[in-house]
């Protein structure tokens, strides 16, 4: 279900840069989003897009592709459909309308800078490399987050261990998306986080193996908000290992 997008339903004169933003009450599964299912019309005219899924807030995020900015002063629909959440349910069909203003607009959060790889290890160190769970002596699950080589060799490119497989259930199918994800995906230097599972177990999204990271009872603090939007762009920027950001 929808909750908010920005721009609201009929607003104007809004930035021809975007971002073009859709909040769910579920996550959208990133297989579902593509071009193909979230479309900018004006008229007959599709306007091309970059979309990819922030599993972090449970919406998705649409900008212009590269240099290309809206029309001014033109009414546009955005439209979302045939996107499912993990349950495997379709989510309800989008359009929001909006019209444009002249502004090309202010750069958006998603000019944000990498996360350096010590703030990041910070983090893990502090809520889940901890002894007696993800730390280089216990490799809990074989996942050692305590360091550079640690985070190589047993998360980018892994396979999530112990992921539950599909279960059938009334009204809903398990989220089978979930299976097989590696814990940290980063493809020719790229990552992806709404393809990391170890994105949705900070998250608690339903559907993981096992308790969120770090587990309630651990009495470990959670990373906040923030700090799994940090997370999620170490991620998409290649999960780099060090200050010079490469691994």
């Amino acid at each position: 279900m929808l909750l908010r997008s920005e721009p609201p339903a009929d607003a104007t004169d809004v930035p021809r840069g975007g971002p073009f933003v859709v909040w769910f009450d579920r996550t959208p599964a990133p297989a579902s989003v593509h071009r193909g299912s979230v479309r900018l019309e004006s008229g007959a005219t599709r306007h091309p897009l970059a979309v990819r899924v922030d599993p972090v807030e449970r919406r998705i995020v649409a900008v212009p592709l590269e240099g290309v900015l809206l029309e001014p002063q033109t009414t546009y629909r955005l439209r979302l459909e045939g996107i499912r959440g993990f349950d495997g349910v379709e989510i309800e069909p989008v359009e929001i309308r909006f019209r444009t203003g002249r502004e090309a607009g202010e750069p958006s959060e998603e000019s944000r800078p990498t996360p350096s790889w010590s703030r990041i290890r910070s983090l893990l160190t502090r809520s889940c490399a901890t002894a007696g769970c993800h730390d280089e002596r216990t490799r809990a699950v074989g996942l050692d987050l305590g360091s550079a080589e640690g985070v190589e060799t047993t998360a980018i490119g892994v396979p999530a261990r112990g992921v539950a497989a599909p279960v059938s259930g009334e009204g809903t199918r398990a989220a089978s998306v979930l299976v097989g994800l590696p814990l940290i995906d980063v493809v020719a230097g790229a990552g992806r986080p709404a393809w990391s599972y170890l994105v949705y177990k900070v998250t608690g999204e339903p559907g993981i193996a096992g308790e969120p990271m770090p587990p309630p009872a651990s009495g470990l603090p959670e990373l906040s908000l923030e700090e799994r939007h940090l997370l999620a762009g170490w991620i998409a920027a290649g999960a780099p290992t060090s200050e010079e950001g490469h691994r």
